[in-house]
């Protein structure tokens, strides 16, 4: 009984998110499809309900807030990165207060207030679009500066695709990309990528893809990657990978062919209803997309929102 009363309530969901942006509501009810097919247990339902009420939050946001207020939302998610910069300050000195270990010692850091070094390297390239604005443009060399702390590529990959967006489509002088490019290329010479953890991210998505086309059509339900991903596999390394590290392959992975047609739907649906007033935020998209391409921000709170958030405004600006 409580289930069908769920059922109805997404369903009333779905017809209010339908004026908003289409793709989302036929997410929300794939997702609801996935939760009970193949088969209905636990994981799919506390992944039903994240993607439940992340859709809300979203949903909200575009009816409560306009073009001309969206400003509150920019400078919000610029307080949220400056605050983890200083704290990723306070860390690489050191000074941290909260993550030091017995022997004085901050260990495995610095991380800002995120859960390891590729989550504050996601949360910082997550708000740069913030910044590309009068006033709040001054801050972005402190955000090069967390990246260097980081010492990850994920986040540094992330925005320069972002600035090459922003350039191209905003019609500015490609003059403009030779700083980052340049810097991208001495931070990616500088900073050598472990390659032993990105071939193993590369065995796991070719593991996941062979699973994949075990179940292409209906994919094995939202939620059920981390089934497998606490198995500790040989051909995984013997580690756990509770998330795939790639939210596109892990969504196709759980949810099917379906996931990947309403994904490149809503890309789609984007382009087609870019405005010059929705520049920042397609480029925060872009950012977010090639994130998601090596991480899973979406599997993590602080990012998740602000991916909503940015999900929202740029319906809003896109209007």
């Amino acid at each position: 009984m409580r289930l069908l009363f769920e059922i109805f309530t997404v369903f009333g969901v779905s017809v209010w998110i339908w004026r908003i942006n289409k793709w989302v509501s036929v997410f929300l009810l794939f997702s609801l499809l996935s939760m009970v097919y193949p088969f209905y247990d636990r994981e799919s339902y506390l992944a039903f309900l994240s993607i439940f009420f992340g859709i809300i939050c979203y949903g909200m946001i575009v009816e409560l807030f306009t073009k001309e207020t969206v400003k509150y939302l920019y400078n919000a998610i610029c307080i949220i990165v400056l605050i983890n910069l200083a704290y990723l300050v306070l860390q690489y000195l050191n000074l941290d207060p909260l993550f030091i270990g017995k022997d004085g010692i901050s260990h495995n850091l610095p991380v800002a207030l995120m859960g390891n070094k590729n989550f504050a390297s996601a949360l910082l390239a997550f708000g740069f679009a913030a910044f590309l604005r009068k006033r709040w443009c001054w801050f972005i060399p402190l955000i090069v500066l967390g990246l260097i702390f980081t010492k990850t590529t994920g986040g540094v990959f992330a925005i320069g695709a972002g600035l090459v967006t922003y350039v191209i489509v905003g019609g500015f002088s490609w003059w403009y990309l030779i700083a980052p490019i340049v810097g991208g290329l001495v931070y990616c010479l500088v900073d050598i990528p472990d390659l032993s953890i990105k071939s193993a991210r590369f065995q796991a998505w070719y593991f996941a893809l062979v699973l994949f086309k075990e179940h292409w059509f209906m994919g094995s339900g939202i939620g059920h990657w981390k089934i497998i991903g606490k198995i500790k596999l040989d051909i995984l390394f013997n580690q756990w990978w509770v998330c795939l590290h790639n939210e596109f392959l892990q969504g196709l992975f759980e949810m099917g062919i379906g996931f990947a047609v309403i994904v490149g739907g809503y890309f789609i649906n984007a382009i087609r209803r870019f405005k010059k007033d929705s520049l920042i935020p397609f480029t925060a998209l872009i950012i977010i997309a090639v994130n998601s391409l090596v991480n899973f921000p979406f599997h993590i709170g602080t990012t998740a929102l602000i991916g909503i958030v940015w999900l929202a405004i740029l319906q809003i600006r896109s209007e």
